[in-house]
């Protein structure tokens, strides 16, 4: 959506809850986004996810000549798929935008059982349930038009975010533009050596086939972003997030944003920082990938699946859901 009056796109600012201050270190257990995206993506040495590997800067060198300080690599794929040059020199070459850098990653990620310790327990099932009793109504209409039980979104806004009460505060398309750009072939090179130091069985082939599957899966992200931003009029320097770049109470990435994300409270505005849009939105989710009333136990699972590729995630929601929803009769 561009003004032709002006260089670029209108943008307006997303409509946005503030941002709690809490620590999820401090509250016992990190959301999970928090923890997808340090074993996806933390720098070698810095988690229990990584092995250490040799420190090195992660500062890349820049070409004589570069349209969008560093990021041509990402915004030339992105003007190819059609997003406007001018939105794209707006956002990349505005002094916002952080410095194109390295960005390092593991080629086995995985997450482990006890990320999710914690998570099905008295405290968090009563949040959960008073959260359903509190937008009842709202929960009402979800399970009329999407056939979703409370206590599945319930539970899946509960792991994510702790109901809305930490949201992220990374700049969502950096985030996003980061991983995107992956398999630029300095980063894949930057990757070999750093990951090489200290295993030299790694191979450039096998970093640079981890670089191109982690760009295969964000890069339609980026993609989303800018549409979102044309669609929405949504200010892309005012969306905050986690560090893998999802954002809202249910942790959307944009692709999902665009797909699923519904006007749950019928404003005329879709913000997934508020309650009704982010349960109505996703029941849509689940219900747009099979999630239907009866369901087994194994299909439910399924279903999960496409909100996060994690069993010890699916078992965390399930098990949840089935306490708020033995504490919602008791």
């Amino acid at each position: 959506m561009e003004d032709k009056d002006s260089k670029g796109p209108i943008l307006m600012k997303n409509r946005t809850l503030s941002l709690s201050s809490k620590s999820p270190m401090r509250a016992g257990i990190l959301p999970s986004h928090i923890r997808q995206a340090i074993c996806l993506l933390a720098v070698a040495g810095t988690t229990a996810c990584t092995p250490p590997v040799m420190p090195m800067t992660s500062r890349l060198p820049l070409k004589k000549v570069e349209r969008y300080r560093g990021w041509d690599f990402l915004a030339d794929k992105l003007a190819a798929d059609g997003i406007p040059t001018p939105l794209l020199t707006q956002v990349f070459g505005d002094p916002r935008f952080p410095a194109r850098e390295a960005v390092p990653f593991r080629l086995q990620p995985q997450e482990t059982t006890d990320m999710y310790q914690g998570v099905v327990s008295y405290k968090r099932s009563k949040r959960a349930a008073d959260f359903i009793r509190q937008h009842q109504r709202t929960f009402d209409r979800a399970w009329k038009r999407y056939q979703v039980e409370p206590a599945v979104i319930a539970s899946i806004l509960e792991v994510e975010t702790r109901l809305g009460s930490y949201l992220g505060r990374e700049l969502v398309i950096n985030r996003i533009a980061r991983v995107a750009s992956v398999s630029e072939p300095v980063n894949i090179d930057w990757n070999y050596r750093r990951l090489s130091s200290v295993d030299r069985t790694v191979t450039r082939q096998a970093v640079a086939d981890r670089a191109h599957y982690l760009e295969k899966t964000f890069y339609p992200h980026a993609v989303a972003f800018f549409h979102m931003v044309m669609r929405d009029r949504i200010d892309p320097f005012e969306l905050q997030g986690s560090v893998a770049g999802a954002f809202g109470m249910p942790q959307f990435m944009p692709e999902s944003y665009m797909k699923y994300a519904v006007d749950g409270d019928g404003n005329g505005k879709i913000s997934l920082f508020t309650p009704a849009d982010s349960i109505l939105s996703v029941a849509h989710f689940l219900s747009a990938n099979g999630w239907k009333p009866g369901a087994s136990y194994h299909e439910k699972r399924a279903v999960i699946w496409h909100y996060n590729k994690s069993d010890p995630y699916i078992d965390s929601i399930l098990g949840l859901a089935k306490k708020t929803s033995e504490r919602l009769q008791g």
